[in-house]
């Protein structure tokens, strides 16, 4: 477990990055804040046409600030074992 400030942050195995983002997707508000919108997956260019497919983007109103969201397991094999984050 990892604390930090009031907060406590609790590792837990997922079966896939689908689950990983789901898991995301449904708790944004605890992990960017009560203030934060989560814009779901969206394809961005950069200027020469180069493409990928993010996640989702996070705005937080009140920081007035963005991010870009992409949900990774630090290992993938096809399935999840324990070292999965």
């Amino acid at each position: 477990m990892l604390i930090f400030k009031d907060t406590k942050y609790i590792k837990a195995p997922f079966k896939n990055e689908d689950e990983l983002e789901q898991v995301v997707v449904s708790n944004y508000e605890y992990i960017f804040g009560p203030t934060s919108i989560y814009l779901p997956k969206k394809m961005i260019k950069t200027g020469d046409g180069t493409g990928t497919i993010l996640d989702g983007f996070v705005i937080d109103l009140e920081a007035k600030k963005w991010y870009l969201v992409e949900a990774e397991l630090l290992h993938y094999n096809g399935d999840c074992s324990s070292k999965c984050v």
